[in-house]
C-alpha cells in the first residue's frame, strides 16, 4: 500500500494457539516493551501501539503507557518500544495512518487490535473495517458516550468518536455515565446500557448481544471500569463496571458474533504499582483468546465482494 511500511510498525504476534491455556499478562508486556518480537508468518493476530494524543504535553504518558503496558513486573524498570512516530501529525493524518495501516492487515486476513493513546484512534480503525465489512457493528465500552459532533474546534476529538462511528454503523454503548446535554439530545437510548442499570442486575449482557450484528468491532475506552479496578485513565468516572462484567460481555459477544477487530485505550500509566497497564494487558489477552476459542457464529454478511 502506497504510503506505508509494516516494517517501521512495532507489531508483535500472538499464536492464536497459545491462547487457548493461559498466557500471562507479563508475556504481552514484555512484547510491549522490549524489542520487536516476530513470529511464524500465518499466525492472525497483530497488535499496534498508537501512543497519539492532541494536547501533546500527554503524548509522553501515552507513549510509556502503549509501549510498555507498560512494566516489567519481576524488576520494575520501565522499557519502552519503539514508538510509531505520530507526534507530528494532525489528528487528521494520524487517522489516515491508521486506516491505511488497519487495511494492510485486513487484506492479509489479520486481526488487529489498536493500542491508545486517545480514543480518536478509533475512527482511523474503524474507516478501514467499514470498507471491508457490510454487516459491522461497534461495540463501545465506555464510560463517556463521545457523541459530540464537534470539541474544541474538531470533529476527530476523542469526545466525538462515537458520532464518527455511527456515521459508518450501528453503535452500542455500553458502561455510559457521563455525558454532555448536547449528547444526550442525539442519544438512541434503546442502544445505551447506562453503568447505573447495569449494576442493578443479570442479564443486560444477553440484550446487548441481541443488538450487535454478526460482525462486531469492539472499542474499549478503558475508563469504562470503576477507578477502583482500573484508576490509570484520561478521565475516571466513578460508578463503573468491574472484570468480570467487562470480560463477560466479551465472553458472550465472541460465542454469539465475530469478533472482527478491537482496540484499547485511553491507558495512563502508574508505575508503582501498574495497576492499570497490567489490566490493559490482560484485557487483551482475554479479547484475543474470546476471539479465537469463543466459537463465534459465522453471522450472516461478511467482508465486501471487490467490485
Amino acid at each position: 500500500m502506497p504510503g506505508f511500511d509494516p516494517t517501521t510498525l512495532p507489531e508483535f504476534s500472538i499464536d492464536p494457539a497459545e491462547v487457548q491455556g493461559e498466557v500471562h499478562p507479563q508475556r504481552v508486556q514484555q512484547h510491549y516493551s522490549t524489542e520487536l518480537l516476530r513470529y511464524q508468518d500465518g499466525w492472525d493476530v497483530r497488535l499496534f501501539p498508537l501512543s497519539f494524543e492532541q494536547k501533546l504535553e500527554a503524548s509522553k504518558l501515552y507513549g510509556e503507557s502503549c509501549h510498555g503496558i507498560a512494566s516489567s513486573q519481576e524488576t520494575g524498570k520501565n522499557s519502552l518500544g519503539v514508538p510509531i512516530r505520530t507526534a507530528k501529525m494532525t489528528v487528521k493524518e494520524m487517522i489516515e495512518a491508521v486506516a491505511d495501516m488497519v487495511t494492510y492487515y485486513l487484506e492479509q486476513d489479520k486481526f488487529p487490535v489498536t493500542i491508545g493513546g486517545e480514543h480518536s484512534v478509533t475512527i482511523g480503525a474503524l474507516r478501514a473495517f467499514a470498507r471491508q465489512y457490510e454487516n459491522l457493528s461497534v461495540l463501545q465500552l465506555d464510560a463517556h458516550a463521545d457523541l459530540r459532533d464537534e470539541y474544541e474546534g474538531s470533529k476527530y476529538n476523542h469526545a466525538c468518536v462515537m458520532a464518527r462511528a455511527r456515521e459508518l454503523c450501528p453503535i452500542v454503548q455500553v458502561g455510559i455515565r457521563s455525558m454532555d446535554a448536547t449528547e444526550k439530545e442525539s442519544l438512541d437510548t434503546s442502544r445505551v446500557f447506562f453503568a447505573r442499570d447495569i449494576v442493578q442486575g443479570p442479564g443486560w449482557a444477553e440484550k446487548v448481544v441481541e443488538k450487535l450484528s454478526g460482525q462486531v468491532y469492539v472499542t474499549i475506552d478503558l475508563d469504562v471500569f470503576d477507578p477502583a479496578v482500573c484508576p490509570g485513565v484520561g478521565t475516571p468516572e466513578p460508578g463503573g463496571l468491574d472484570w468480570y462484567q467487562v470480560t463477560g460481555l466479551l465472553r458472550a459477544v465472541a460465542e454469539n458474533s465475530q469478533i472482527i477487530g478491537a482496540d484499547i485505550v485511553e491507558c495512563i500509566p502508574q508505575f508503582n504499582p501498574p495497576q492499570s497497564e497490567f489490566l490493559a494487558a490482560r484485557l487483551a489477552v482475554k479479547l484475543i483468546a474470546y476471539r479465537f476459542h469463543g466459537l463465534p457464529a459465522a453471522g450472516p454478511g461478511g467482508k465486501r465482494e471487490e467490485s
